[in-house]
């Protein structure tokens, strides 16, 4: 779980945010070079890179644990039975009835699995309030600062992701220890809900509280790893993955609303004070949805996780 939101914080969400934010000022700074505008400059440096590192990893990264040439053998030999242990534990799921898609092997049990559905739909409400807050921050920065150069925005902007990126790690690493994920995913959520009532009140009036009202709702970020390790609990092998990448679309849904439905009532409304009120009122109900689904979904691991937790009982 710690593992995955390592990886996730390092996903467009937040990481890159900290160190973007000041490479994209400086990138603006340069404004007028080589005959660019500076948002050109910014497209081409950040985006020739990644296309190209895209590229390298379709080539080169191994297909599979046991052509990893950067693990050794013995580690090579102890993932790929992991793998298939993962997979033995799918196919003996899916025919003691805790799977919907008993009769579809594999990675094709996810598809039919409740469970996977229902954290995708629940994980969309999140998605409506976090990637509202990831498109926006830079405006509502802006908005916080009153004037201020796109450089000096862009900078500050860091400061919340910072802060964000350090609490995905932390949170799931201590859900880990603690053998709990319920509430570990449920505080990041009610969090940003707070945070956007906090951000809808205090930009007409205060900066500061403005900015931390800003960092507590991108505290929504911390549930991101402790969500991930769900699909992993709920199935094994490729099936997992599967399950993740389900989740993951379903919850996307949001991802393509949420920024839409923000601008368009701030530019209905001639402010961010309302479509934050909305946004924050979605994030409570994703809040409480969680508290009272997640049991449903599967039971916490123990804790230190010393290993996966059983399927939880009834239907799949």
């Amino acid at each position: 779980m710690a593992v995955a939101a390592l990886f996730l914080s390092s996903t467009p969400t937040p990481s890159p945010q900290v160190a973007g934010g000041p490479l994209a000022a400086l990138l603006l700074s340069v404004d007028g070079a080589f005959g660019l505008a500076g948002w050109q400059i910014l497209f081409l440096v950040e985006s020739v890179p990644t296309v190209a590192a895209a590229l390298w990893a379709f080539n080169s990264l191994p297909r599979s644990p046991a052509t990893a040439a950067c693990l050794s053998p013995d580690a090579r030999r102890w993932l790929t039975a992991r793998q298939r242990a993962g997979a033995r534990a799918v196919a003996a799921r899916a025919g003691s009835g805790s799977a919907s898609a008993a009769s579809v092997p594999g990675v094709f049990a996810a598809l039919g699995m409740w469970r996977i559905w229902a954290l995708g739909f629940l994980d969309a409400l999140v998605s409506v309030a976090k990637y509202s807050l990831l498109f926006f921050a830079p405006l509502l920065v802006d908005a916080i600062l009153g004037s201020a150069s796109p450089a000096t925005v862009a900078a500050l902007t860091a400061f919340p992701f910072t802060l964000a990126a350090a609490a995905t790690v932390v949170n799931a690493a201590h859900s880990r220890r603690v053998g709990e994920r319920r509430w570990h995913v449920v505080w990041p959520i009610a969090a940003c809900a707070v945070g956007l009532v906090g951000l809808a009140f205090a930009l007409p009036c205060s900066a500061p509280a403005a900015l931390l009202s800003l960092a507590l709702g991108l505290q929504v970020y911390a549930a991101t790893g402790v969500v991930a390790s769900y699909p992993a609990g709920l199935l094994g092998g490729e099936a997992a993955v599967v399950g993740y990448a389900l989740a993951n679309a379903v919850s996307n849904v949001g991802g393509a609303v949420g920024p839409a439905a923000f601008g368009a009532i701030s530019a209905a409304t001639g402010g961010y004070g309302p479509a934050c009120g909305v946004a924050a009122a979605v994030a409570a109900v994703a809040a409480g949805a969680y508290a009272a689904v997640l049991p449903l979904l599967a039971p916490d691991p123990p804790p230190g996780g010393g290993g996966k937790a059983a399927p939880a009982p009834g239907s799949p």
